[in-house]
């Protein structure tokens, strides 16, 4: 998890936290407590369990993804399903009179909208994975040796690159192959002025642009 991320989500934060104050007010707001003997404790463990749950499933997208697309339709679509389920829950909690007949309605529709935007972001979720597993296949081939992968950049390091131009030079069927080098001009001045963390994202893009362009016999 990323918490940093969180500073780049401001809005998707506001809408997570409308969702999860506004019920709460409007609840508060229209209706009286009932007394202890009316509430249903039962009722309350469930859809309790289904707020929690919500809310935590919302947090974790937003600590685990960059913005985009898909992370704003299921932080949304959750959001929506979150409101419902406050309204549900404090249900149980709250008397009404005839002027908050409307809640009841509210309770179902921004539900089912947000259950419709989930359906859509997870079949977007789904396309995402589908391109990125194609990039992972592209990436060194069939070789997976994880303990030579730098940390920062998720290349392979010096010691790998040598086993395998090793490995080309005894390989009699295959002796022509070519060596790719790149520099990044004035890496040390970036790190100076922006900092080891930016330097450290910087290495990061790099190297997955690289990945990005390979082709399928490159390693």
């Amino acid at each position: 998890m990323n918490l940093s991320l969180f500073t780049r989500h401001s809005t998707l934060c506001s809408i997570f936290f409308g969702c999860l104050f506004l019920p709460i007010s409007l609840s508060f707001g229209l209706g009286s407590l009932k007394v202890l003997g009316d509430i249903s404790w039962l009722d309350i463990l469930g859809e309790g369990s289904l707020v929690i749950l919500s809310a935590i499933w919302v947090l974790f997208v937003l600590v685990s993804r960059p913005p985009g697309k898909v992370t704003s339709a299921l932080v949304i679509g959750l959001s929506l399903f979150l409101f419902s389920a406050c309204l549900d829950l404090f249900d149980e909690w709250m008397r009404y009179d005839n002027r908050a007949t409307y809640l009841n309605m509210f309770e179902s529709i921004p539900a089912a909208f947000g259950m419709f935007i989930m359906s859509y972001a997870l079949f977007q979720w789904h396309q995402e994975l589908l391109i990125v597993n194609q990039q992972l296949q592209r990436r060194e081939l069939n070789l997976r040796q994880h303990d030579q992968v730098d940390f920062i950049t998720k290349l392979y390091g010096a010691d790998y690159m040598r086993e395998q131009i090793n490995d080309q030079l005894k390989d009699s069927a295959n002796p022509a192959f070519s060596i790719v080098m790149l520099d990044i001009d004035s890496f040390d001045s970036f790190n100076r002025q922006y900092g080891h963390d930016e330097g450290d994202r910087l290495l990061r893009e790099v190297s997955e642009l690289i990945l990005m362009n390979l082709r399928s016999l490159d390693l």
